[in-house]
């Protein structure tokens, strides 16, 4: 049994709905210069279509092709999108390939998908394969058939179609994702191999990993602030008298870069009750300049460190911006705060005197 799977989290989930998001370019966007071939997407409660596909992870995953007509209908299948190279879609195969495998490859089958793209062709997905000692088929999802027909849009993405071979989740995100009361996605695979059948669950909202933090000691870490390149760490930067908002953005996120300057306001006139620490993903050096300017023409008064190629979201388990994690006096992930910036005074202060009155 994978630790944790039955201990799923109790703790109040913010609702990001009605919030806006950057999430960065989808699938279909970031895929190769193969031509797309339009397919219909497929319908819940539906029979999914079957197709034969090319086998990315040859000899330790199976034969060199596979055609899904000789699953479907005979047991459930687990249909696992991911992008090689991408630390948590990675993480995630890994812990449904081991779920897969203590239920058992006659109750449920599982395959990854992939698609090839610059930088990531099938060469390195297999590679990646090998290194994370994957041996269930990857589906070459040529054309992004697969990605239409299940909506995919980030990863990872799991779907789950039942025995009689009927699509019944698409977009789940974790593992620990709930389903139900009680019911976690680890729960529901358990469930379907078991039983063959799980209720139409349809498409499931967004997950967002950065929920998996709250209860937890916020990570430390050490980045060059934006302003000056001097390195900071958060174990030294944080306040142990009052509330901690570190929030995460880009300057290329419109949410963003509209909101930061409305937090920068109300935080001029109350530097007692919060402490601001920002910090923007820069991936270049034109990157690092926008940042800079943005930062410098809103004269932002709160520090903000350079999340250099994501090494400090991928600690706090984000995945979109703005993401604003609230941290206590005591060094723990509170909560999750809404970005929206209308309700940010009140939602602070509100923190405020929850934790530090």
């Amino acid at each position: 049994m994978i630790p944790g799977y039955r201990k799923v989290a109790t703790v109040a989930i913010l609702a990001l709905a009605g919030i806006a998001l950057c999430l960065g370019p989808t699938l279909a966007q970031s895929s190769s210069s193969q031509e797309m071939v339009k397919v219909a997407r497929a319908s819940f409660g539906e029979p999914f279509p079957a197709h034969t596909f090319k086998n990315l992870n040859q000899g330790a995953g199976g034969p060199a092709q596979v055609d899904l007509a000789t699953v479907l209908g005979q047991k459930p299948v687990v249909l696992y999108y991911f992008i090689a190279k991408n630390q948590r879609a990675e993480t995630i195969f890994r812990e449904v390939q081991a779920l897969t495998d203590e239920l058992g490859p006659k109750n449920i089958a599982l395959f990854g998908v992939a698609v090839p793209r610059p930088g990531l062709d099938t060469g390195m997905i297999r590679q990646r394969a090998a290194a994370l000692k994957i041996h269930v088929p990857i589906l070459e999802d040529q054309g992004f058939r697969l990605g239409q027909q299940l909506a995919i849009s980030r990863v990872p993405n799991i779907s789950l179609i039942d025995k009689a071979g009927v699509l019944r989740l698409t977009n789940g995100g974790s593992m620990l994702q709930v389903l139900e009361y009680k019911l976690s996605l680890a729960d529901g695979i358990r469930r379907l191999a078991a039983t063959g059948k799980i209720g139409t669950y349809a498409n499931l909202a967004d997950y967002s990993p950065s929920v998996e933090m709250v209860g937890r000691t916020a990570p430390d870490f050490k980045a060059p602030s934006i302003r000056n390149g001097t390195v900071q760490q958060w174990s030294g930067i944080y306040s142990k008298d009052t509330i901690n908002l570190l929030i995460f953005w880009s300057v290329n996120c419109p949410h963003c870069t509209k909101a930061l300057p409305q937090y920068n306001k109300w935080y001029k006139e109350n530097r007692d009750k919060v402490n601001i620490v920002t910090a923007a993903r820069v991936t270049n050096a034109a990157e690092r300049t926008k940042t800079r300017e943005f930062v410098t023409a809103q004269k932002l008064d709160f520090l903000t460190v350079e999340d250099q190629d994501r090494a400090v979201a991928d600690l706090y388990n984000v995945t979109a911006t703005p993401t604003i994690f609230v941290v206590g006096p005591d060094g723990k992930v509170d909560s999750l705060l809404s970005a929206n910036a209308a309700e940010f005074a009140k939602k602070v202060e509100a923190k405020y005197k929850q934790l530090v009155k």
